[in-house]
């Protein structure tokens, strides 16, 4: 149960910060509300680490961003992180055990996509 719940929050996560960065705010500005709500009822490790995360700089790989090369140390690591993810198994059989107990896991479902 512990990593479905897990699962959710970070879909959660990952929903607030793909709606921030539509809407045109930066890595730092997103770090910058993500730290404030880890300062609220919110706190929690994966909200913590999410802004941290946000704010690291690159500072060992060569890579291309919008076609053109960044020098080493340009732009944020994760402006480079491959948009894909994966899971064990753990979110469904949650999600299993929640609709085998009349419970609903929208959320968790959500998360690995089913």
């Amino acid at each position: 149960v512990h990593n479905g719940i897990e699962y959710g929050d970070m879909q959660l996560i990952s929903e607030a910060y793909d709606l921030l960065k539509t809407a045109g705010l930066n890595n730092e500005e997103i770090a910058d509300i993500f730290e404030e709500w880890n300062k609220t009822e919110l706190e929690s490790f994966l909200i913590e680490i999410t802004y941290k995360i946000l704010r690291k700089k690159d500072e060992d790989v060569l890579v291309w961003s919008d076609s053109s090369m960044l020098e080493k140390g340009e732009g944020y690591v994760v402006d480079k992180v491959l948009d894909a993810t994966g899971n064990k198994g753990t979110g469904k059989m949650t999600i299993r055990e929640g609709a085998r107990l009349g419970v609903a896991c929208s959320t968790m479902s959500a998360s690995i996509g089913g």
